[in-house]
């Protein structure tokens, strides 16, 4: 809805996931892509910790294997990418490069929504260090720890509280950007209403919905997270409850 001019491409690693015709029909610039892994890391500088299986025996390897592949395909190609728990909420800004601080109480950066040109100095040391550095032990720090620790070395900031509005080419969006809602505080979706929740997001361009702490909770046509869903992303909502 609010990025009609820009080509998006879902990225699937699994090839019985069906494509959905109806999205694409509504939506012209969406295309979903099939990822064969062994490929795309092929003689790429993240080849040799694919072969080694250290993603594979990684403690959480859906999300580590998430984050070496968005870093590869901003390196591979440039460009934006979002988490797919992401509801757009207006078009996304112009910068070329951009991240955004996760949690402001500590300053952290997130990494579910990025964007790099093709062949950007951060996106390049981020590859090389994973390629020495991955930890499969450690759930956050393959993605938004290892942007951060880079973002930090090259802005020289000691205080990961008092980040530059930019550095190396790269905007800091402020926590409204991308993460208004904190994942400890996703009670917010399900309990008050839409306009508290709006409230939260006024200085958004998205929402980012932290799926995976609340896979287990009830939505309904009464959550503020539905109803907000349904005025931004009405054909996704459709899908959810019939209402």
């Amino acid at each position: 809805m609010y990025n009609p001019n820009n080509t998006v491409y879902f990225l699937i690693t699994n090839q019985r996931l069906s494509q959905d015709l109806s999205l694409m029909k509504k939506y012209p610039n969406l295309h979903f892509r099939y990822l064969h892994l062994e490929d795309f890391f092929a003689d790429s500088p993240l080849d040799d910790l694919w072969k080694t299986g250290s993603v594979h025996r990684s403690s959480w390897p859906v999300s580590h294997l998430s984050d070496l592949l968005r870093y590869l395909v901003l390196y591979k190609f440039g460009g934006t990418y979002l988490d797919t728990d992401s509801i757009s909420l207006r078009s996304l800004p112009e910068f070329p490069n951009f991240v955004g601080v996760e949690y402001s109480s500590i300053g952290s950066l997130g990494a579910g929504a990025l964007r790099f040109e093709k062949g950007h100095e951060i996106i390049k040391k981020i590859i090389e260090r994973l390629s020495t550095e991955f930890d499969g032990s450690q759930w956050g720090w393959n993605g938004p720890g290892l942007l951060s620790s880079v973002m930090q070395e090259s802005c020289n900031v000691k205080d990961l509280q008092s980040w530059p509005v930019s550095c190396s080419q790269v905007e800091i969006g402020e926590q409204d950007w991308f993460y208004a809602v904190n994942w400890r505080n996703v009670d917010l979706f399900f309990t008050g209403n839409l306009e508290y929740l709006e409230t939260a997001y006024r200085n958004s361009y998205i929402a980012h919905i932290w799926g995976s702490k609340i896979r287990s909770r009830r939505l309904t046509a009464e959550s503020p997270l539905f109803q907000l869903l349904r005025k931004h992303c009405p054909l996704t909502a459709s899908y959810l409850i019939d209402d």
